[in-house]
């Protein structure tokens, strides 16, 4: 299956400033909005996941920052793109049940 990507932007917009107040790096904006129209943005699926999006997007542009960058941080950042299920296998998935 050929993935194509979106004929309009998805998902929520990057807040125009970071958390703290700063600006956005340009490569961490163009990075996001590659996220919001590349093939993959319609599988995104929930609203959490452009929430986890944003959370990586600060992590990104916190890496780029660093005059020295970690390691650490780099795997982090691996990390938490790798870990998120793919809609598909959230679709799949069984709910959970509580046992009380």
């Amino acid at each position: 299956m050929v993935l194509k990507s979106p004929d309009t932007v998805m998902g929520l917009d990057l807040p125009a400033t970071r958390p703290d107040g700063r600006e956005w790096l340009d490569l961490t904006k163009r990075w996001y909005k590659s996220m919001q129209t590349g093939p993959m943005a319609p599988r995104m699926g929930m609203e959490a996941d452009w929430f986890s999006l944003m959370d990586l997007a600060k992590l990104k542009d916190d890496y780029w920052r660093m005059s020295k960058p970690s390691a650490v941080m780099a795997a982090e950042i691996r990390q938490r793109f790798l870990s998120r299920p793919p809609p598909a296998s959230r679709r799949r998935s069984r709910p959970l049940r509580l046992m009380i």
